[in-house]
């Protein structure tokens, strides 16, 4: 009996082991679990930090992918998206109507644009006359694509929406490029590569947050909201304007636009944080819409300084 007792006591010891050590091992899951599940939430290990994978095309919205700016989700080309103050989570057609009416300021500077080329004096060239009216046609083009983002708010408006902007900066890098820096063909195309890379990079960037508590998307979102994208555009302008303000008077107008372009970023960066405070008409309207017309003001002075690069030319162009 003494012995049988002392063999129940045994197994009852290994038993009650046992059953620890599986407690202590599921504790120890638990936690690692845990860890992993808030170590995502904050961007840890969903690639928040750094840069994200991003071919070209998809850095510029020019084919569905993952949505950056809402956790990465794949997203079709009607699936709607909810990004800015105004909207909110409405679906509706006219659910940003100050947005989507704020677009008309492009199509005005394009109209005015268009009417400048017309009275150039003859001497222009005719193919410099193409090249200003095709960027009057692209921003005409940014505010149609625009406006029909702000209204029906789905992935395929979205690419018609930014595919212009990304056109207009190649089109516009690539005239100044030329007609104020002199550069031949070889040296333009070579920066303009540069420029496509850079902008994708930048626009994968993702900046961490430090705000524990976060568990949706404000972990994931890219620097300034998305609006980092278009920090090489803003760079490029300084650059070329400080290269060429003591060269050529269309320096000063394109540091000028620089200064407009940079205050567009900013107001578009915070629409979301300022929803609350910009309240009009009953509703709560955000910054966006003075993004487009800041930028609408942005066109009309990078426009004023092509105008005067093919009245004004500073050299001869390399071939």
């Amino acid at each position: 009996n003494a012995t049988g007792r002392a063999g129940h006591e045994h197994t009852l010891h290994k038993s009650n082991s046992f059953r620890e050590g599986a407690i202590r091992l599921r504790a120890m899951l638990g936690v690692t679990l845990a860890s992993a599940k808030l170590k995502r939430r904050i961007g840890l290990k969903s690639g928040a930090y750094g840069i994200r994978p991003c071919p070209v095309g998809r850095a510029l919205g020019l084919q569905p992918g993952p949505d950056t700016e809402h956790g990465g989700a794949m997203m079709g080309w009607n699936e709607q998206v909810f990004r800015y103050c105004e909207r909110g989570l409405d679906p509706s057609f006219w659910a940003e109507p100050v947005n989507a009416l704020s677009n008309t300021g492009f199509l005005v500077v394009a109209m005015i644009t268009a009417g400048r080329v017309r009275q150039l004096p003859t001497s222009v060239l005719p193919a410099d006359r193409a090249a200003l009216m095709s960027l009057a046609g692209l921003i005409a083009a940014i505010g149609i694509g625009s406006f029909l983002f702000h209204t029906f708010a789905t992935r395929w408006s979205r690419t018609v929406d930014v595919a212009p902007i990304g056109l207009f900066m190649l089109v516009y890098l690539a005239f100044t490029l030329r007609m104020l820096m002199g550069l031949g063909w070889t040296a333009t195309v070579g920066i303009l590569g540069g420029f496509l890379v850079i902008t994708a990079i930048v626009s994968s960037f993702a900046c961490p947050t430090w705000r524990l508590t976060a568990v949706t998307d404000a972990a994931r979102e890219p620097c300034l909201k998305g609006s980092i994208g278009y920090v090489p555009a803003l760079v490029a302008l300084g650059v070329t304007g400080f290269l060429l303000r003591q060269r050529h008077p269309a320096g000063q107008q394109l540091l000028l636009a620089g200064g407009l372009f940079l205050a567009a970023i900013i107001l578009r960066w915070l629409d979301r944080d300022l929803c609350t405070a910009t309240r009009l008409l009953g509703a709560v309207r955000g910054t966006h819409a003075l993004w487009h017309l800041l930028n609408a003001g942005t066109l009309y002075v990078l426009m004023s300084a092509a105008l005067l690069a093919v009245t004004r030319p500073p050299h001869r162009r390399a071939q």
